[in-house]
């Protein structure tokens, strides 16, 4: 899936070169695709990202979050 998909480790290089407001897992555990089991890419990602990151959010099957309190910024 690598083409298409980045790894949890890239996901994390990618979240700290950009450094946005907060970046969201999308795509995992949904469907029998790859060769990872359905919670391996989660735990990945936590390792990848350690105690340094808290703006990564791992949503849980059909759980939302509130976007409303999140600053953007025009910074260009």
């Amino acid at each position: 899936m690598h083409p298409v998909h980045l790894s949890p480790e890239e996901a994390v290089k990618v979240h700290q070169l950009l450094r946005p407001n907060v970046s969201v897992a999308i795509h995992f555990g949904t469907f029998a695709l790859g060769d990872d089991g359905e919670v391996e890419p989660v735990r990945e990602l936590q390792k990848a990202l350690g105690n340094q990151i808290s703006n990564f959010w791992v949503l849980e099957h059909g759980e939302g979050r509130d976007l409303v309190n999140l600053v953007v910024s025009d910074e260009n």
